[in-house]
Order: C-alpha cells, then sequence, then structure tokens
C-alpha cells in the first residue's frame, strides 16, 4: 500500500513454498508467479500460481515433466496478455500434455467482468437470486477509477469472505459468490471504496 510490506496470504498458508523466477499481472490485477514451487498458499499449484487478492488457485494441474538431464521442471518466464497467460522454461508437460518448455493457458482468468458506463454514483444491487443456494450474483457500479473491496460478513459482523480487493477502471461489474462452505443463515456483502461503502442483506439457504 505503499507504507509496508505485507503477506499474500495468511499464517502459514502465505507466498509459495520454493523459488519464484518471474512474475507478471493481467489487467483486472490478477497476479501471476511462475517458478520452481509446487505450492502456493496451501494449494498445490505446480510451478505456476495465481494470486487474485485474496487467495493463492492454481492454473490446472500447472506446469511438470522432465528437462533434458535434469528430473524436474521449471518457469522461468511469465507473462500475462488480456486472457492470455504464456510461460517459458525447462519443461516437458503443462496440464499433463507434452509442451516443450513453452506453454500458453488462455481459460477465461477472471470472474470480473467490466462494462464501460456512464454516470457519476456508485451502485450496489440486490443479490440474485436472494435467497439463494449455494451460488448468487452481485452487480455493483463505479463511476470512476479507484480501488475496490467487496466483503462478506455473516450476521455476527465477522467477516468470512473477501471477494474483491483490487484497482477498478469506472463501469459495471458483476461478481459470483459461491456460498458453498458456509452454513445457511443472514449475510451481508460490503462495497467499499474511496468515497463510497455501501451494505446489503442477503440469505443463504441449506
Amino acid at each position: 500500500d505503499g507504507t509496508r510490506w505485507y503477506p499474500l496470504g495468511t499464517g502459514n498458508d502465505n507466498g509459495v513454498n520454493d523459488l519464484v523466477f518471474s512474475i507478471d499481472m493481467d489487467l483486472h490485477g490478477n497476479l501471476y508467479a511462475g517458478g520452481f514451487f509446487s505450492k502456493a498458499g496451501n494449494v498445490i499449484t505446480n510451478l505456476v500460481a495465481k494470486w487474485d487478492g485474496s487467495q493463492w488457485s492454481g492454473l490446472g494441474s500447472g506446469i511438470g515433466g522432465v528437462w533434458s538431464s535434469i528430473n524436474y521442471g521449471v518457469v522461468f518466464n511469465i507473462n500475462a496478455h488480456k486472457n492470455d497467460i504464456y510461460i517459458g522454461g525447462a519443461f516437458s508437460e503443462a496440464g499433463n500434455k507434452p509442451s516443450h518448455s513453452f506453454a500458453h493457458w488462455n481459460k477465461p482468468l477472471t470472474f470480473l467482468q467490466h462494462i464501460p458506463i456512464k454516470g457519476n454514483k456508485f451502485y450496489l444491487a440486490q443479490n440474485y437470486p436472494d435467497p439463494f443456494n449455494s451460488s448468487t450474483r452481485i452487480n455493483y457500479y463505479v463511476p470512476y477509477p479507484q480501488k475496490v473491496k467487496l466483503e462478506i460478513f455473516d450476521i455476527t459482523g465477522r467477516l468470512v469472505r473477501t471477494l474483491i480487493n483490487r484497482y477498478h477502471p469506472a463501469g459495471a461489474y458483476f461478481i459470483d459468490f459461491n456460498g458453498e462452505n458456509l452454513p445457511g443463515g443472514i449475510y451481508f456483502y460490503r462495497l467499499s471504496g474511496k468515497s463510497i461503502r455501501e451494505t446489503r442483506k442477503m440469505v443463504l439457504i441449506r
């Protein structure tokens, strides 16, 4: 944040478990790391990992195989371009498929959709469906570029999930929230930015 360092992750699940040789960031603020590591956070990622601002994940089954006389793979360079990730290194497999030292990942990389709009007011829509069982969609509007946070709280006010915490261009957005691992009950979702803090209620049913 310009004043101090922060770990990417919490507790013993922050960062990766070995060497990082390259990093890059896409237009949505997702960070990608490549190197010689098997885990990011507590998730098996195999040489390449994604940090979305709140948690680590892998790109499919990651990178692996052997190269020449060494019995392991390694990623030396990673480049993010729109919804494409290009990876270079010393390896023979990507996603359990033959891939000699170069690979291309083109699965959609973000659940955030940006649609330009006009206007100067923030808006946080009611989630739909509501009540919901497992998954619901939250729409919101950002009138000018800034960092925006979208968080989920339980009825006691405890933070249970940070869905979004990143810079946004001006526009309309949505995110799908999956509450599969949460107990049924009343939850609150809060949108906050430079000049906005708005909260709405939603109901998860079981």
